[in-house]
């Protein structure tokens, strides 16, 4: 616990320290108006609306919600990451919330390190009630390298990264779950030409009680189509593997997912 509230205490300064430069209060009276328009456009917004065909805990069609609001500074960029999902089955209504703050630093910013290297910390909330979760809380630190490029850039990627966490998950069934865990990602971007772009992220998590039996494996595929400057279609495979489920849930589930994206300009 005390692990999870240094974390939080960790991004509220970040937050805090990121507010103060995009108010509009702090921008002087001699800041001319080229300056002011760079500070209202440095937020970027994403929403995402789809459907999905899941398969394993549960069979279903599935209506989704997503978002990303995210600001890019000299030094680090900050992400929220709110996931809201509504699936109804032939028994009962289901709900997922997924809520992530993310920020990540450059770390040429803190000594002599290449671009390519980005530090991050990430907080996670989760509410899935197909997995059995009441609520789960996840916060960890990690460091990342981008064999391509700048870690932080956007566009082709190839990154890898590994990071320490801590978990904190009450499930439906009134169990508990409190354990430090060892996190490693892999993660391609690849555009193929200016319409399409293939990606791909591979996870795992482990438990530091028992890296051999309480551990997390996941598989995204992605393939998106660029319709305009500011709307796509996407296609995704989804595929994860949990070894110590919640009880009653299956070890193994997948996700056909169709979204429809929106950047606006």
């Amino acid at each position: 616990m005390k692990f999870i509230l240094k974390t939080m205490l960790l991004l509220l300064v970040s937050l805090s320290a990121m507010a103060d430069v995009v108010n509009p209060a702090t921008v002087s009276e001699n800041t001319n108006e080229t300056d002011q328009k760079v500070l209202k456009d440095i937020w970027k917004y994403e929403f995402s609306l789809g459907a999905s065909v899941y398969s394993g805990n549960q069979e279903f069609t599935l209506f989704t919600l997503n978002s990303k609001i995210s600001a890019q500074f000299p030094s680090h960029t900050v992400s929220i990451i709110p996931k809201l999902e509504y699936r109804q089955t032939d028994e009962e209504k289901l709900r997922k919330i997924d809520v992530t703050v993310n920020d990540v630093v450059d770390m040429k910013s803190l000594g002599n390190l290449q671009k390519n290297w980005g530090a991050f910390i990430d907080a996670r909330y989760l509410k899935d009630d197909s997995k059995g979760i009441e609520h789960s809380t996840n916060t960890l630190v990690g460091i990342g390298y981008d064999f391509w490029g700048e870690y932080r850039g956007e566009g082709e990627a190839l990154k890898l990264s590994v990071a320490l966490g801590y978990r904190d998950q009450t499930n439906i069934d009134d169990s508990k779950e409190h354990f430090p865990f060892l996190s490693s990602r892999i993660k391609m971007l690849k555009p193929i030409n200016k319409f399409t772009k293939f990606n791909v992220a591979a996870w795992h998590i482990a438990s530091f009680k028992d890296f051999n039996r309480d551990y997390e494996a996941s598989l995204e595929i992605g393939y998106e189509n660029v319709l305009s400057k500011t709307t796509s279609v996407e296609v995704k495979q989804e595929s994860t593997y949990e070894n110590l489920p919640v009880e009653d849930r299956v070890r193994y589930n997948s996700i056909s997912k169709i979204v429809f994206n929106w950047k606006p300009e």
